[in-house]
């Protein structure tokens, strides 16, 4: 599974990546909603995991453009608090709950299509 993480931080982005390649997955970074966009046109990820607040272009930007694209990719944003909501990933992101989410939610898309 190719997932797209779109994060300003080089940090996090590489901590996330090298988690994800670990157990499998393949992974490109974008370092903010502009380049993760530019990169989606070239190769369309199942799963972007995505920062909130980067500049140029933030996380809720970019998930506005896609939902307009059909057949677009599956969409989670990752952030701290106080911007937190059911369905997005925590930061600082634990690697265990991070792992299950990619396997989960395409276990619910496999089980609706």
């Amino acid at each position: 599974m190719y997932i797209l993480i779109v994060e300003d931080s080089h940090t996090q982005a590489k901590a996330l990546r090298d988690m994800l390649k670990r157990h499998g997955y393949e992974t490109a970074i974008a370092k903010d909603g502009k380049k993760a966009f530019e990169l989606i046109r070239v190769k369309k990820p199942a799963l972007i995991i995505s920062d909130v607040i980067m500049p140029v272009m933030d996380g809720y930007e970019l998930c506005e453009i896609l939902k307009k694209i059909p057949h677009t990719v599956i969409f989670r944003l990752f952030c701290s608090l106080p911007f937190q909501t059911a369905g997005m990933l925590h930061m600082p992101f634990r690697p265990e709950r991070t792992i299950l989410s990619p396997n989960r939610i395409t276990r619910n898309i496999s089980s609706i299509g």
